[in-house]
């Protein structure tokens, strides 16, 4: 589903076992820094923390001292082995950052002097939290990265007449349903070291986590108490909840443990959440669409390829316990078109979605009309129907009908026409990657590689799955950027770990050429 342009651009299109552990964890901790002051305590806060996750019966997967591609291959690794998982577990121990509210995570080899840096020396704290949003379990988030941001002097320097702005510690984040996230400080602070092994918050972590029978929320409260304390109040750890259940990670003999939905189911109990409310979060959990304006802001959303087979069973459960619920409906049908590859049924539950209010299943049914999914291929009637949605807000329709007017797809190519609907939504990460390409090659607007580099970062921000390629290609011609293989090489791994097969293809080119 991909076009490749010019210089290996792309335009986003229309988009079309083993036993596994039940509690997995990812444990960081970078110390040994080589652009930036080193820190006395990651390395050992994050040793720590993994023996003490293993002993709670946690399957760990753990980088000391990592580098940006030892960072992704850990998480890639952890992505693998939390399938199926009921509880996951992310800790970070290390220098971070924020610029214009997004947080990242630093590598050890890190060398940041302006913000079109991130995009490759860093991790951003959104592209792991989408990770561990796949599936329907428990996340926890540890972050003991509010340290001060050691490269804040090079990047003001660089932002001085731009408006993106560099902040101190890490900024607020929230995560979606059934996500607790535990700062070792509250936003826009920074955490301190401590003179001890360990910093003053992993030390409460690692006293109280292993507590029998103490619910999660308590161990946090535990953890606050000691580190305000500790540091005489100077720092105050934060944390943001949507767990609906107990979380315990170390139970207590004889007590039952798990989430609602296990229990009632095991012992016939009587839920403390509305089934129907507890069944639809199953379904928006995993099958919700991330750009829907619908659904529920504590929901970060699924791309495309990584709907399963299991929202099928999850929406259709859903749909039954609240039959007029036009959002459920269309997960419903992401669940079938996407996850089952049921077209047919996928067609009929859009129909209905749309007629209980769901603009987003028409812009659906026009993406089965495109790619003749379920039905005849017919670009006249994907054209129509893009228009209907268009006209009734979706912002996908916009972003459909500008791509077929770009690339020509059943109209003549119509530049003009193209920029007109994605100036209606604009801030879509889809378009950006799109108005990027246009602006790299020159088409319906002067050529301006700066311009094309700047969108497809932020449609890297924002989850384009193409940007890093597109982004990536810019490095490797040298357009917009001073040439740069080894960033680009950087860029096609991010890309290739979304599952672009352009960014693969790449990297394979590249090895290929040394």
């Amino acid at each position: 589903m991909r076009l490749l342009a010019s210089l290996g651009l792309i335009v986003t299109l229309l988009a079309p076992s083993s036993a596994f552990a039940e509690r997995v964890a990812l444990v960081i901790g970078n110390s040994a820094y080589r652009h930036a002051a080193p820190l006395p305590n990651p390395r050992n806060d994050a040793t720590d923390v993994g023996a003490a996750l293993r002993k709670l019966n946690f399957d760990v997967v753990q980088g000391l001292d990592v580098d940006r591609l030892g960072m992704e291959n850990a998480i890639r690794t952890f992505t693998q082995k939390a399938r199926g998982a009921k509880v996951i577990v992310f800790f970070y121990a290390g220098h971070g950052l924020q610029v214009d509210n997004t947080n990242y995570l630093v590598p050890v080899d890190a060398k940041i002097d302006a913000t079109a840096d991130l995009n490759f020396a860093a991790v951003s704290l959104d592209y792991v939290l989408r990770q561990m949003d796949a599936e329907q379990r428990v996340n926890l988030i540890f972050l003991d990265a509010c340290r001060d941001n050691p490269f804040v002097g090079n990047m003001d320097r660089k932002l001085a007449t731009r408006t993106a702005s560099v902040g101190s510690g890490l900024a607020s984040v929230k995560g979606s349903i059934d996500t607790m996230i535990a700062f070792a400080t509250q936003p826009d602070n920074v955490a301190l070291d401590g003179d001890g092994r360990n910093s003053p918050f992993t030390a409460a972590l690692l006293k109280h986590m292993q507590t029998p029978g103490l619910e999660i929320a308590s161990v946090l409260k535990r953890v606050r108490t000691d580190v305000v304390s500790a540091t005489r109040e100077k720092q105050i750890p934060w944390d943001h909840s949507s767990l609906r259940s107990d979380v315990v990670l170390q139970p207590q003999p004889g007590k039952k443990t798990g989430s609602i939905a296990e229990i009632v189911a095991e012992e016939g109990l009587r839920a403390t959440i509305p089934e129907a409310e507890l069944i639809a979060g199953e379904c928006d959990r995993l099958a919700a669409d991330p750009y829907s304006r619908n659904k529920p802001a504590s929901v970060r959303g699924v791309h495309y390829k990584k709907v399963t087979k299991a929202a099928v069973q999850a929406c259709a459960k859903a749909v039954v316990a609240d039959q007029n619920n036009g959002r459920l409906h269309y997960q419903f049908g992401r669940a079938l078109y996407y996850g089952a590859g049921d077209h047919g049924k996928a067609r009929t539950i859009f129909k209905g979605a749309y007629e209980l209010g769901a603009t987003e299943a028409l812009t659906e049914l026009g993406r089965m009309d495109f790619f003749g999914h379920g039905g005849p291929q017919s670009y006249a009637s994907a054209l129509k129907t893009f228009e209907k949605a268009a006209r009734e807000g979706d912002a996908s329709a916009i972003k459909n009908l500008g791509f077929m007017y770009q690339l020509g797809r059943g109209v003549k190519v119509d530049y003009d026409r193209a920029l007109k609907y994605y100036a209606m939504a604009p801030d879509h990460p889809v378009i950006m990657n799109n108005l990027g390409v246009l602006y790299s090659l020159g088409l319906g607007v002067p050529k301006d590689p700066v311009r094309a580099v700047q969108l497809f970062e932020q449609a890297m921000l924002g989850g384009d799955d193409s940007a890093p390629a597109n982004l990536a290609s810019q490095y490797e011609a040298g357009e917009g950027v001073p040439k740069d293989l080894a960033k680009a090489r950087i860029l096609y791994e991010v890309g290739a770990t979304y599952g672009d097969q352009i960014a693969q293809q790449a990297l394979a080119r590249l090895k290929n050429a040394r």
